[in-house]
């Protein structure tokens, strides 16, 4: 089993930030893949170079929504959530999709195949989606947000390996995480500007080099991520936090520089950026201390003090998010998941 960061909304993974970061730290990347094969003309030559070289999954769409017991489920969910209050507060009372009107400010091209039938034809009768050519349709952009960020979530709930969406697109994350008339609490554990990743003038196949001769010392790297998630996950109070915050710290910190050591003694430029992970936290005793910090609307809620870290910090916030979108770590991949950039997707302070 493997754990694997998939890529939204896109096929192709654009050679930057997100791709470099993930390559490192997580086994694979993937991507939710409508096509029959990866020699699909549609498919770029980076991707299929990363599918050679084993580091990229092609996610494929046909057989969950077409023979997977789950699908009914799954559409009836995205329809409630296009039908509830918020998303039509979001949508700003337009009443139809008109794509002349809005000279494509509000469209969203998507391929045919990443829709079910039932889904096509109720977007279709609700003036949400229409078609472009043969392959493509044309979806009214909120639409196709909510619907992409919960198709991410519901491949990966399905998949045997340990699957977690991911992407660098704040748009796609600010409007999924926050819309849906009900909502959780969850948390966030954030690096803030202390985890090494390759320069953007390193080649990918540098990066897959160095992970493939140093694979003991990043696997070890992810235990100690892990091992904090436990570690909060098993807290009683808001003080137990801060004492496993900072004993996660203490140990953190020689991770971090054998790793900058590493990438140092390969001769792989490195930047600093951050890591962001959530977590679905059950026990009433956490969630009464962290929402008693009082909730600043949606979002973000009053959050432990940073940690020192190195040239960065660490920082433990409680964060609402819909309710569809359950994050439960301690079963899902855990460390591995939503690895963001700071200056990329406005997620860390």
């Amino acid at each position: 089993m493997e754990r694997i960061l998939l890529y939204y909304p896109s096929i192709n993974i654009p050679d930057g930030d997100w791709l470099r970061n993930s390559l490192l730290y997580t086994d694979k990347v993937a991507s939710i893949f409508p096509f029959d094969n990866i020699e699909d003309s549609r498919v770029d030559s980076d991707t299929r170079t990363l599918f050679d070289a084993g580091q990229y999954q092609p996610i494929s769409v046909f057989n969950e929504l077409n023979h997977h017991p789950l699908p009914q489920y799954f559409e009836q969910n995205f329809i409630n959530t296009l039908e509830s209050e918020e998303f039509r507060k979001i949508r700003g009372n337009i009443q139809s999709f008109n794509r002349a009107e809005n000279r494509g400010l509000d469209d969203y091209d998507m391929y045919i195949n990443k829709l079910s039938n039932n889904l096509r034809d109720y977007l279709k009768n609700n003036q949400l989606m229409e078609y472009k050519n043969y392959d493509e349709v044309t979806v009214e952009k909120n639409s196709a947000i909510i619907y992409m960020s919960m198709l991410a979530d519901y491949l990966a709930s399905v998949n045997k390996d340990l699957v977690t969406p991911s992407t660098d697109e704040l748009e796609f994350e600010k409007l999924a995480f926050q819309l849906g008339d009900e909502k959780i609490l969850t948390h966030r554990i954030q690096l803030d500007k202390c985890l090494p990743t390759p320069s953007p003038d390193m080649s990918i196949a540098d990066i897959i080099k160095f992970k493939e001769n140093r694979k003991q010392e990043l696997l070890q790297f992810r235990v100690e991520l892990d091992k904090l998630e436990d570690d909060i996950h098993s807290a009683y109070d808001q003080e137990d936090m801060k004492r496993k915050m900072v004993q996660f710290q203490e140990k953190i910190e020689k991770e971090l520089l054998e790793i900058k050591k590493l990438l140092g003694d390969s001769k792989l430029k490195y930047v600093l950026n951050g890591f962001s992970s959530l977590l679905d936290f059950k026990q009433a005793e956490i969630v009464g201390t962290i929402a008693g910090l009082g909730v600043a609307g949606v979002g973000t809620l009053a959050a432990l003090p940073f940690v020192g870290l190195g040239a960065g910090a660490l920082l433990l916030s409680g964060t609402l998010v819909s309710s569809y979108r359950k994050i439960n770590r301690k079963v899902e991949a855990k460390s591995s998941s939503y690895i963001y950039y700071a200056q990329k997707a406005g997620l860390l302070q």
